[in-house]
């Protein structure tokens, strides 16, 4: 693997002016890129800086003017650019990064997760989704905060983290914390924060072993440009191997759900891997928060007179539906799901009975339930799924579905979120079902609306 470059900015007032009117101090894009740099890597909030008394102002759209104005120079120069700014979407605000490659492309845009108290109540910025994991030309890489994450499920090599870190409070946890979180995690993370009094101002690079490789004064407040190389090929097995040990049924059922929502898992691989990875720590970590299974079961319990009748579970996961049905009475349930381990743990439950879609025939259920199954394109296709519940159904049975309404809103699923509008309004238009309950639900997840609809077989 060739070695690859990149080159850091600590601060970047004005920066994108036309050439004409840029000083010196003002273009070392062009000096990294002369320098022979394959990645520019700037600070957070580059564009703006942290001080927002009106975020209308100073935010911009992900593909807004400074956006367009970026990738064109990032493909004049040739060079590959990680700034922070502001982003806006719809009345919604984001700490984000944008990340363009020398071809002008955007590889990501990745919403900060871990926002701090004032970042949220003061300034009024959003948390985001999800740890953002590129695959940019040989190397993997990812885009701070949630390290160990991005390394075991997303295999990065080289974690690039953008920060404004306040001087008094944190100006020791970059040569501290960083080292320590390459080194525990056996890969490249490079740092650069904004420069200026207020700020730490630390720039530098560490390799799997915690060695800083180039670094700038920690004392400095002043504006300036490292360059340095990040040899991947010298560490393919730095002597730590406790990551084989983890035991993530014991620890992981803290993680935070929303930081494990896969808007990034759009092929069926990395979908597997995303559910293979939750099998062991899902019913823990939804306990106390995921409202749907009682609310599908008591719903369909109040349309279904008959419980002996057969019932279907699609996208069962763990068997939490399954297991708030059986609570209100139903007794013939079999269960689907794409994902092994998961339909592992539910037929563990012995409340279950896995089968395989392709041996189910026309007309075998009474019911059948598919809840939390939409999401991005690569789970279940909206299309293809309620068309085939209303084939397995039996006439004069029922279909109810819910999905988590909030999570579908965002962009990353707006062609599922069309595609199940345009199918339910199909089976209903075309006289297959009847429309029993269409309905939001305000408690289907913590923090997330639902919306339950609920068809009879005609």
């Amino acid at each position: 693997m060739r070695y690859e470059k990149y080159g850091t900015l600590s601060n970047l007032p004005s920066y994108w002016r036309p050439r004409s009117q840029q000083s010196e101090n003002h273009r070392m894009d062009e000096k990294a890129a002369m320098a022979g740099a394959d990645l520019a890597l700037f600070g957070e909030l580059v564009l703006t800086g942290c001080d927002h008394n009106n975020l209308h102002a100073v935010s911009e759209a992900k593909d807004g003017p400074t956006a367009v104005a970026i990738a064109t120079a990032a493909k004049d120069l040739g060079i590959a650019v990680i700034y922070g700014y502001s982003e806006i979407e719809k009345s919604d605000f984001y700490n984000s990064l944008m990340f363009i490659d020398k071809y002008g492309r955007c590889l990501a845009n990745y919403r900060k997760v871990h926002i701090c108290d004032a970042e949220q109540s003061v300034a009024g910025y959003k948390a985001g989704d999800a740890v953002t994991v590129v695959d940019w030309e040989k190397p993997k890489s990812g885009n701070v905060y949630r390290r160990r994450s991005m390394v075991l499920n997303g295999g990065a090599q080289f974690i690039a983290i953008s920060a404004a870190l306040s001087r008094l409070p944190q100006r020791h946890s970059t040569t501290v914390f960083v080292p320590a979180r390459a080194l525990e995690n056996r890969c490249y993370i490079a740092h650069t924060d904004l420069a200026g009094e207020k700020f730490v101002g630390f720039t530098g690079l560490f390799d799997p072993l915690a060695q800083s490789h180039h670094s700038s004064d920690p004392n400095t407040s002043s504006e300036f440009m490292l360059t340095t190389e990040v040899p991947l090929d010298t560490f393919h097995d730095v002597p730590f191997h406790y990551h084989s040990h983890l035991r993530p049924a014991i620890y992981d059922a803290v993680i935070p759900y929303e930081t494990e929502v896969p808007w990034n898992r759009q092929t069926e691989e990395r979908t597997q891997e995303f559910f293979n990875h939750r099998a062991d720590y899902y019913d823990r970590q939804m306990n106390g928060m995921y409202n749907a299974p009682s609310v599908a079961a008591s719903s369909l319990s109040e349309v279904v007179n008959n419980k002996n009748g057969k019932l279907l579970d699609i996208a069962t996961g763990t068997g939490l539906i399954g297991e708030a049905l059986c609570k209100k009475g139903f007794k013939n349930l079999v269960a689907l799901d794409r994902n092994k381990k998961m339909l592992e743990k539910a037929a563990a439950k012995k409340r279950l009975s896995p089968e395989e879609a392709a041996k189910l025939a026309s007309g075998s259920f009474h019911a059948c339930v598919c809840v939390g199954a939409f999401l991005t394109e690569a789970w279940l296709d909206p299309l293809v799924t309620v068309k085939e519940m209303s084939r397995l159904v039996e006439c004069g049975g029922y279909l109810l579905l819910l999905w988590n309404a909030t999570e579908l809103e965002e962009a990353n699923c707006e062609i599922v979120r069309k595609n199940l509008d345009a199918v339910l309004k199909e089976v209903v238009k075309r006289g297959e079902c009847e429309c029993l309950q269409f309905c939001n639900v305000p408690n289907y997840l913590e923090e997330c609306e639902g919306t339950l609809c609920i068809l009879k077989k005609k």
